[in-house]
């Protein structure tokens, strides 16, 4: 799998583009939150559940449903104010499950072992994009290794780089120019 940095990596810079919209730090942390959520799995593999599961490591907490309903309860818990299926609910529901999803993407470029169940419990087959661009990142008991080094260093070269890049473009152009242009109107 990818590692939680790298998850929590592309969570903020979503959160960073909707919250030039929505204009609130909340948003960024919201989302570096969730795009790390669907790992809770974890739990189901502790507890004995076989790794084919819906309920082990890339089972349910990984499909587009999860995201949809957890998106969907998340900016009345985020912005209580926040009307369902107002226009400010949509941009935060739009934030979010781009968020959620996320992580089921980037695990789905991994050359991890098993797939994600993205229609579960509908469907429990396991996906995988034809091109696996991300190396396995080890678990945490194995996180001082040279492998662990390459894994972050190659994340970092094709995942935050670029995501970085087009994120903050316009503070690096700003910054690159010379001329001050600011993004962040509403705060």
């Amino acid at each position: 799998m990818p590692s939680s940095f790298t998850h929590a990596f592309v969570g903020g810079a979503i959160g960073k583009m909707y919250s030039e919209q929505i204009s609130t730090r909340r948003i960024i942390l919201v989302s570096i939150f969730l795009s790390v959520m669907p790992d809770f799995d974890v739990v189901g593999d502790w507890l004995g559940a076989a790794p084919e599961s819906m309920f082990a490591h890339r089972g349910i907490t990984h499909s587009l449903l999860f995201a949809a309903i957890v998106s969907a309860i998340v900016p009345r818990l985020v912005a209580r104010r926040v009307e369902w299926f107002s226009p400010l609910w949509w941009r935060l529901y739009s934030c979010f499950i781009i968020s959620i999803s996320s992580h089921a993407i980037l695990d789905m470029f991994n050359y991890g072992n098993l797939g994600v169940a993205l229609f579960a419990p509908f469907d429990d087959t396991r996906y995988f994009f034809p091109i696996r661009l991300i190396v396995d990142a080890p678990r945490v008991e194995y996180f001082i290794q040279w492998r662990t080094l390459y894994a972050l260093v190659w994340e970092v070269s094709i995942v935050w780089v670029p995501l970085a890049l087009y994120t903050w473009r316009k503070e690096i152009m700003s910054w690159m120019t010379g001329v001050f242009v600011r993004t962040d109107f509403a705060s």
